[in-house]
């Protein structure tokens, strides 16, 4: 009997190492992605006009190229509309759809036996593989936007702010709903999201926990390590500037911290916290989103990095910022893995940030070592460690027959509105 998986992703994420996984068992039949960038294909043509880096995340060693599929269209014509500014709000997703489109088709003549597919991408893709009678595994990087939301409007009344607007769309909302009803088998990368996952939908082959990682040939300590510093406490925030990230917790508890602490928010800059960060423009520095080389020497350049997110389900930058060699506080709504409990705070609790802020800053020698703790712990998550996790999950999800189409599964989970309405009760 045919074994073979298939797997779909316009964007970056982990589905390169998906298809690796899938190959190393032997068992890929294809990888459908925008682009690959290797010598013979779209992403290396495109790689050799902008340069390596730019498509630095848009292959993988050891995928041979006769396996991988390119649609590329999609995202240039994205990329074309935004910088011509003629894009649509949505405009990402009509382009998720169209690729989602163009592997349904494909799934269509395809004989394999396995079929993953990732969050926003894959809900006619889904379709076409139940109709071919494929076990389908949903690769769900997000978290649960209803309890995002419902925790962002919390967090903008306390700070007295314009409400943001909601985590997804209802277009996204609704092609989310519909990839979880499809979905035989879910992979989540935190047990924080598999609590979540689970309390809205109970696949019949399972919710599977892997851990993410940060690539250590990139992520790294520098070799030349700042000497143990006697001024403030460099302080960084990467990422989204916004109340879902729980910004205004970070600037609160920095604040309550006096001249001891020096902070630095690195990121776009949403509209929501223009006023709150007017007010405090002195307790921090801005900078603008910056590529990853520049990242690193900003991790490099800090003490501490701080992630006080109202929810996320991994928090990479946590990952990347340990993988440096920094001591991290995260709240309990980040999935990203730590080596002590106690560096987790609980979620809005800028009292509990500051107190971490305070322990640091007093004793600049625990600081260093809780660097050197980080970097030891980060090393052990690896692209490696998250295939041969992989391995043990293909072989299982095949072992099994294949499931009958399930003309109910509709009914395995709340519609959007259904969600928000619980939400609200939190």
């Amino acid at each position: 009997m045919n074994q073979d998986i298939s797997i779909a992703y316009s964007g970056v994420h982990q589905a390169y190492q998906l298809a690796l996984a899938a190959h190393e068992i032997g068992q890929l039949d294809r990888f459908y992605c925008s682009l690959f960038a290797a010598p013979g294909k779209w992403g290396g043509r495109l790689s050799s006009l902008l340069g390596a880096d730019t498509l630095r995340n848009r292959a993988v060693i050891g995928l041979p190229r006769a396996k991988v599929v390119e649609y590329p269209w999609p995202l240039v014509t994205h990329r074309c509309r935004g910088r011509l500014r003629c894009g649509a709000i949505d405009d990402w997703t009509m382009a998720n759809s169209w690729f989602d489109r163009r592997v349904a088709g494909a799934l269509r003549r395809s004989a394999s036996a396995l079929f993953v597919g990732v969050e926003t991408c894959a809900a006619e893709s889904f379709s076409a593989a139940q109709a071919q009678g494929m076990i389908r595994v949903l690769d769900c990087p997000g978290i649960d936007a209803v309890f995002l939301s419902q925790l962002a409007l919390r967090a903008a009344a306390e700070f007295d702010l314009t409400t943001p607007s909601d985590a997804d769309s209802a277009i996204i909302s609704d092609m989310k709903a519909r990839e979880l009803e499809l979905a035989d088998a879910i992979l989540v990368c935190s047990q924080f999201q598999a609590r979540w996952v689970s309390e809205k939908i109970n696949p019949p082959r399972g919710v599977h926990v892997l851990p993410l990682w940060a690539d250590a040939n990139f992520w790294h300590v520098t070799t030349t390590p700042t000497p143990v510093g006697s001024g403030p406490l460099r302080v960084l925030y990467a990422g989204k500037i916004n109340l879902r990230k729980g910004v205004p917790y970070l600037t609160r508890a920095v604040k309550r911290c006096g001249m001891g602490v020096q902070l630095t928010l690195v990121g776009s800059l949403a509209d929501e916290l223009t006023p709150l960060l007017k007010r405090d423009a002195d307790t921090f520095r801005l900078l603008p989103p910056c590529p990853k080389s520049q990242l690193r020497n900003l991790y490099q350049q800090h003490d501490l990095l701080v992630l006080p997110s109202l929810g996320d389900a991994f928090g990479f930058v946590a990952m990347e910022a340990m993988a440096c060699g920094l001591p991290v506080i995260v709240t309990e709504n980040c999935g990203v893995p730590v080596p002590d409990a106690t560096w987790r705070v609980p979620v809005m609790d800028a009292d509990a940030i500051a107190a971490r802020l305070a322990l640091y800053a007093g004793d600049r020698e625990l600081c260093r070592e809780h660097g050197q703790i980080a970097a030891d712990f980060a090393r052990q998550f690896t692209p490696e460690r998250y295939r041969r996790h992989l391995h043990d999950i293909f072989h299982q999800l095949l072992s099994c027959p294949r499931l009958e189409a399930q003309p109910e599964a509709r009914s395995r989970i709340n519609s959007p509105g259904q969600q928000r309405a619980e939400a609200s009760n939190l």
